[in-house]
């Protein structure tokens, strides 16, 4: 089952943190992040998007 971001909040500083951290390249880390750690997205919506 896929979960949901908690608020707005959560959202905001998800991508904050992810844009912060993958400076230079983010792929790798948004999919760990949203996939595999928050669950926001399947590996399938990951690809297509």
């Amino acid at each position: 089952m896929k979960s949901r971001p908690q608020s707005l909040s959560d959202l905001f500083w998800s991508f904050s943190i992810l844009a912060l951290q993958g400076f230079g390249g983010v792929l790798a880390v948004v999919q760990r992040e949203l996939v595999e750690k928050k669950q926001w997205l399947t590996e399938q919506q990951f690809v297509e998007d």
